[in-house]
């Protein structure tokens, strides 16, 4: 009876094991699926490596990465939060607060922040200067009037901590609630040291890799090397004996699926940014094998200046979302084998969007 056992829960597991294989072959032939995975791993690693910021906020004073981040739109983000404006005060008032503190208590103190005021304390050498000659006196300060001390100091840690772990929060939640990626660029590696020891982490990681090796695997066919170039149902109906026809059909059906789709509210809004770049636009996308169109992307010319740059980024958004609603195609096939394609149309913008 032991015996039966065995082999049944043998036979089980080799299921199993192959069930996972024909799984995790069928995802590494469509790499339009794995792309999204790939999106969605990137993303639950932002939220992670946030949070794991987060939590470290509280437990000690580690806010230095997001206090100094120059980046205005996630300022603008941070400033929406409903404590942004009464945490702020707060601080205002903790900092005033200690610093009439060191001022009655420490003349000196109160010497050299007036000296440096009047000179130009924003210059690098003379906050150095200032650093030298404060942090002895403040230790100073710290030994004469202990208990002061730590009563101004620790009210004006916990309103600092107050006021960024809400910003914090604030920014994961609102990148959370719309499902996207949140910018975690700005994290430096003392920020996130101890993170691989997290449940769920490594694991993240290494599927991450995984999913990029098999892209890297996944090599899409250019159009005009295809045997069978990918088709609308309506193109396939015409009988060409080239495939250089079929190919012209299809771009024909692009273009024309561009010019009914493309927002005219987005074109409105951005009429300087697109009078800044050339008149013609090169687009490159792929069809995997299913049929559907994705990762759009644009030839972008290597003298942008930076606002175009960033308006490539809008437009790439723009044709992307656009795609999502194109009938999906008859897959392109080399010597009878579904294949993915890469392939292009030029637009011109005075045709298009005038």
């Amino acid at each position: 009876m032991k015996k039966i056992l065995f082999f049944i829960s043998l036979l089980v597991l080799a299921s199993c094991s192959s069930t996972k294989k024909t799984h995790s072959e069928n995802k590494r032939t469509n790499s339009s699926e794995l792309k999204k995975e790939q999106e969605k791993i990137e993303r639950e690693l932002s939220y992670f490596k946030l949070s794991y910021y987060i939590e470290n906020i509280n437990k000690k004073l580690n806010i230095n990465s997001l206090s100094s981040l120059k980046d205005k739109n996630i300022q603008s983000i941070i400033r929406k939060s409903p404590n942004y404006l009464t945490l702020r005060k707060n601080w205002k008032k903790a900092i005033e607060d200690f610093a009439l503190f060191e001022e009655k208590h420490s003349p000196e103190i109160k010497r050299i922040k007036d000296l440096y005021k009047k000179e130009t304390d924003k210059k690098l050498k003379n906050r150095d200067a200032y650093k030298r000659e404060y942090f002895p006196l403040r230790r100073e300060l710290k030994s004469k009037e202990p208990e002061k001390f730590k009563f101004y100091n620790n009210n004006l840690i916990e309103n600092i901590k107050a006021k960024w772990f809400d910003a914090a929060n604030y920014l994961l939640n609102h990148y959370k609630s719309q499902n996207l990626k949140a910018p975690v660029y700005w994290l430096k590696e003392n920020d996130l040291i101890g993170i691989e020891n997290k449940s769920n982490y490594n694991e993240l990681i290494e599927e991450l890799s995984n999913i990029k090796k098999n892209i890297q695997n996944i090599k899409p066919i250019w159009i005009g090397s295809v045997t069978t170039t990918p088709k609308t149902k309506k193109c396939a109906l015409l009988k060409f004996r080239y495939n250089n026809k079929y190919n012209e059909c299809f771009q024909n059906e692009v273009k024309s699926f561009i010019q009914k789709n493309i927002d005219k509210d987005f074109i409105r809004r951005n009429k300087f940014e697109l009078k800044n770049i050339r008149n013609k636009l090169v687009l490159f996308f792929t069809i995997d094998k299913k049929g559907r169109i994705y990762n759009i992307r644009i030839v972008k010319s290597k003298t942008l200046p930076k606002e175009s740059e960033e308006f490539y980024k809008k437009l790439e958004n723009e044709f992307s979302e656009m795609f999502k609603t194109f009938e999906t195609l008859i897959p392109g096939k080399n010597k009878d084998k579904v294949v993915e394609v890469n392939s292009g149309i030029t637009i011109n913008f005075k045709k298009f969007f005038n």
